[in-house]
């Protein structure tokens, strides 16, 4: 799995900044049964079971055959919708969406055993509940490689033959997606699907939906520093001399004096 590897490695990093944190407190310890104290992790990746014994296999494979389909390979869209329901999350929440990404799924909700099973044992889960509680951590990785995740979510989506994304599946990934982005990404969020319901869009390209988050990370909120000379897909632009159309339309009100 391509983006595993990292994520491996940030594990490895701030395990090492645990041990390191263990030995100081140790080392300035005046009494040998003084127990370390949990550092401050800088960043919010899930630890609630580091250091405790690897997930037990017998478990994993529980685990694995409680969602699987019924000839035991995969599981698929049936057995994701159990898990959703068992931790209580939605399949299109950002968690999820984040965890398909660290799966590196080539078929829409097809998970394979042997894939399964090396996430269980890289994250150290073996039920539900420990899942769980990994998920924020894998949300973390997705904020740290947003433009990789973003890529991977819109063709996630896509159907067997499709180019584009239907814009309703595309408004549901952006409003679950955008807040992820770190800085402003989903300031014109509201807008932007208002528009795209006024303007009767059936479909969103990938060249669009990769143009739109380009354009929400480098545009000012009052489009001062748009230009149109740049290489935007044709419907940012329209969207971008619509709002203005409606801010010249709709002036702000004149300043009231005050008299003291």
């Amino acid at each position: 799995m391509k983006v595993m590897v990292s994520f491996k490695r940030r594990l490895s990093e701030v395990r090492d900044q645990l041990r390191r944190a263990c030995s100081r407190d140790h080392d300035a310890s005046s009494s040998p049964a003084r127990r370390c104290s949990s550092p401050a992790i800088p960043q919010p990746l899930s630890t609630k079971h580091w250091g405790r014994s690897e997930s037990n296999p017998s478990r994993k494979a529980a685990f694995f055959r409680t969602y699987c389909d019924e000839d035991g390979r995969a599981i698929t869209t049936h057995g994701i919708e159990r898990l959703c329901e068992d931790m209580e999350i939605e399949m299109g929440d950002v968690r999820m969406l984040s965890l398909a990404w660290q799966l590196d799924i080539t078929v829409k909700w097809e998970i394979q055993d042997s894939t399964f099973s090396d996430v269980c044992s890289d994250l150290n889960v073996d039920c539900v509940n420990s899942l769980k509680r990994e998920l924020d951590g894998l949300v973390y990785e997705a904020r740290r490689h947003f433009k990789e995740f973003y890529r991977f979510v819109f063709n996630f989506e896509l159907l067997p033959g499709q180019k584009s994304l239907s814009k309703d599946a595309a408004i549901r990934l952006w409003s679950s997606v955008l807040p992820v982005c770190s800085g402003d990404g989903d300031r014109f969020m509201s807008d932007w699907f208002d528009y795209l319901n006024m303007a009767n869009v059936h479909g969103i390209s990938k060249d669009l939906w990769s143009g739109f988050l380009e354009f929400s990370q480098a545009v000012e909120e009052d489009f001062g520093n748009f230009s149109e000379d740049d290489a935007w897909p044709s419907l940012v632009d329209e969207f971008v001399a619509f709002q203005k159309s409606q801010q010249s339309a709709c002036p702000p009100p004149a300043s009231v004096p005050v008299y003291v």
